[in-house]
């Protein structure tokens, strides 16, 4: 009976140890993340203005992780902006991002940092929950400094 006792002081005494944390400072927190595919290599790029490359999804988010300042917080991605050529990459991003994330598709060049204020009064209409590579999403242009969401 005492070394059962002993064994639950000593688990008690470990818990009331302080954990190595990341610090709130040390965290970087991304509301933007955008998937692309220029000439065949996955790129993520995020509202801010960091990014990564790889030939797979996770080759590129390790890259995105190691070049980002501090420590890469996607749980509060709230919108998820894809290309054409990344729709494939649904089922993958499912289970990387929050399921309330809003999608959409990017039709030409897009200025990342602007867009997320736009975007929070524009909201897109499909949840990330709710999308599969068939699904019809709204597109995002950006023209003349100006964004448009299609309806």
């Amino acid at each position: 009976m005492k070394k059962w006792i002993w064994m639950l002081l000593a688990l008690l005494v470990f818990t009331a140890l302080p954990s190595p944390g990341t610090e709130l400072g040390e965290l970087h927190p991304v509301s933007l993340l955008m998937v692309s595919a220029p000439e065949k290599i996955i790129r993520l790029s995020t509202d801010t203005l960091d990014h990564g490359e790889g030939e797979t999804l996770d080759a590129a988010l390790q890259n995105l992780e190691d070049t980002t300042p501090g420590h890469l917080f996607l749980d509060t991605v709230e919108t998820l902006i894809l290309t054409e050529q990344t729709r494939y990459l649904l089922p993958q991003l499912k289970r990387l991002l929050r399921p309330g994330a809003m999608v959409c598709i990017a039709e030409g060049e897009l200025n990342l940092e602007a867009a997320p204020e736009y975007l929070h009064t524009h909201t897109p209409e499909n949840r990330l929950s709710d999308t599969d590579e068939s699904t019809p999403l709204q597109k995002l242009t950006y023209l003349e400094e100006r964004f448009f969401l299609e309806k």
